[in-house]
């Protein structure tokens, strides 16, 4: 019911995340957490592993995938696990950025048409400020890299190369002279890192639009003035500081808002 809540509101998708994470963490505090771990009834610890599975796929908060291992540790001891526990473990390490969990994971439970994760180079931190991949396309390594606002206007673009309505509304900028000259050298496509995420569709989508690449976004959590990561989503910042906020791409496009908020915010 809370998972349901959350996706019918109105609210910003980090504020749904918040929701459903409190609701897991009160109803299965700690305490409960670890006593239901030490049962031996499959359909408890399958309810336990789904559980910390719905708080992980709509947070990224890594303590829920680890919640998922126990409960999923516990089940292969059992020999009670499914297939699609696999599948769900591995995604989950990966949206959390885990990835050396994730590689120690296949390396225990090979699968087939899984993707190695990427090699991450250099220090990584969490909870320090907005951070970025740095992704070398030839090699598959990722490297830790802090974002700074610049100064003057500047647009994030929540994209995913998965997206249509993000590859229609790339498509009608690149196609607009105007909108395409605007938003030069004051635009970041950010992408984030979920379940399913294939860097090679983000190197397709920068084989594509040279002009408007796209970047990886590194520990969702820590931007904290991104709230909602639906896409598109244009975040309008001047001097680092949100001025507006624009969601979705209809069909007509959006060129007069786009326009007018560039000028407005460029003059200003």
């Amino acid at each position: 019911m809370v998972e349901r809540s959350a996706v019918m509101s109105t609210s910003s998708s980090t504020a749904n995340a918040q929701k459903i994470a409190n609701a897991y963490l009160h109803l299965l505090p700690e305490f409960q957490r670890r006593k239901l771990l030490g049962s031996r009834k499959p359909e408890s610890l399958q309810q336990l592993f789904d559980a910390a599975d719905i708080a992980e796929f709509y947070s990224g908060d890594p303590r829920f995938a680890n919640h998922m291992r126990e409960a999923f540790d516990a089940l292969v001891r059992l020999g009670e696990h499914k297939n699609s526990n696999f599948v769900k473990m591995y995604e989950a390490y990966i949206s959390t950025e885990q990835f050396s969990q994730a590689a120690n994971f296949i390396e225990k439970y090979p699968a087939p048409n899984v993707a190695k994760p990427p090699m991450v180079r250099g220090q990584t931190m969490r909870n320090s400020g907005n951070k970025l991949w740095n992704v070398d396309f030839k090699t598959g390594e990722i490297r830790q890299v802090s974002f700074v606002f610049p100064p003057g206007l500047f647009v994030i673009v929540m994209s995913a190369p998965r997206c249509h309505f993000a590859q229609n509304a790339v498509s009608d900028i690149e196609a607009d002279s105007e909108l395409r000259q605007l938003l030069a050298g004051k635009t970041l496509w950010l992408t984030r890192i979920d379940r399913g995420f294939d860097i090679s569709q983000m190197q397709l989508w920068n084989q594509q639009h040279p002009e408007l690449t796209m970047s990886l976004a590194s520990d969702i959590l820590s931007w904290k003035k991104i709230a909602y990561w639906e896409t598109p989503t244009f975040y309008f910042f001047k001097d680092g500081v949100l001025v507006e906020r624009i969601g979705g791409w209809p069909t007509k496009g959006r060129k007069q808002e786009l326009t007018h908020l560039i000028k407005v915010h460029s003059e200003n």
